[in-house]
């Protein structure tokens, strides 16, 4: 009986997990990077990868439509791809690319919806991040 409540509470809030999941790993991890290679494994790739479960779910969802913000986003987006292909100085790598398109695909499955688990995703990041700066506090 647990299983099954835990299961439909997982499908209902998946994107409320992922999301979650996704910043508590880059909070508290130590190791890798946040967006650099430097280190190892880039965290933004495994958001990139979250994101997909996430847009399949959320998309479904009825939500007002704002023809000029897409407008705007497509022109933001394509100008980062178009420095990022033609930048001389190479200051622009893949890792803040795929980040910036990343958050257009999330303000674009979020934005004019009412996403009912924002209230908890709030309650995730004020107590992930109380606990960071406890847990920075104790180690330095």
């Amino acid at each position: 009986m647990k299983l099954q409540k835990l299961k439909n509470l997982f499908s209902k809030e998946l994107s409320l997990v992922l999301i979650s999941t996704a910043w508590l790993f880059a909070l508290f991890n130590p190791v890798f990077k946040k967006y650099d290679y430097g280190a190892g494994f880039p965290l933004i790739l495994l958001f990139g990868f979250f994101l997909v479960p996430i847009i399949f779910m959320e998309f479904k969802k009825k939500r007002e439509s704002a023809f000029w913000e897409k407008v705007f986003l497509f022109i933001f987006g394509s100008s980062v791809i178009i420095s990022f292909i033609f930048s001389e100085t190479r200051n622009l790598g893949f890792s803040e690319v795929l980040a910036f398109l990343s958050m257009i695909l999330v303000y674009l499955v979020f934005a004019h919806q009412k996403w009912k688990a924002s209230d908890k995703f709030l309650k995730v990041v004020a107590v992930g991040t109380y606990f960071s700066v406890l847990l920075a506090f104790v180690m330095y």
